[in-house]
């Protein structure tokens, strides 16, 4: 046993050894990141299959998408530069037209973001039939007009007539682009 372990036996085991350890731990390492790497691109590729395969689908999807937010934007007001003016005009329009004045119209609040929200507070003067329909005929506007708070003040009155009213009423609105 002493013949087997001879000095040039330990030089040959050496250097086997550090030809494993530079050379073929390097190959193995580089195999294995390669294999790793095909095995993430087989993975990415079979998703991106079953993606193409169902793209008609996605697309038929899409289109019933689009269809929603069109319809879905047409109960919004438009937002441009005009928007708090069109706004304004259409709903002094429904007060005049219902012979209630406005004794003030300020905007409160105006905050940009997705959908951008816009509120308004109106003082108004009236017969209280008129401001029914005033309330009436803003509940048919196509676009959405949420009532924040209402106060309002009841005069008058008899047997024939309702009375007079006089009050205030912030409402909100919504524009889209």
């Amino acid at each position: 046993m002493s013949g087997f372990i001879t000095r040039q036996n330990l030089l040959l085991l050496a250097g086997v050894l550090v030809l494993m350890r530079f050379i073929f731990l390097p190959v193995l390492s580089w195999q294995n990141e390669k294999i790793e790497s095909v095995r993430l691109k087989a993975k990415q590729l079979d998703k991106l299959d079953s993606i193409l395969a169902r793209q008609d689908a996605y697309v038929e999807q899409r289109v019933l998408i689009d269809q929603a937010i069109v319809q879905a934007k047409g109960v919004f007001f438009s937002d441009n530069g005009k928007s708090k003016l069109t706004i304004q005009k259409k709903i002094e329009e429904i007060f005049k037209v219902n012979n209630v004045s406005i004794q003030g119209f300020s905007w409160v609040f105006d905050e940009s973001d997705d959908i951008r929200t816009l509120r308004a507070t109106l003082r108004y003067q009236g017969a209280l039939k008129d401001i029914v329909r005033v309330f009436l005929d803003m509940s048919q506007i196509p676009q959405v007009v949420r009532e924040v708070s209402w106060r309002q003040s009841i005069r008058g009155g008899g047997s024939d007539a309702l009375g007079d009213s006089t009050g205030d009423i912030t409402v909100e609105f919504y524009a889209v682009n």
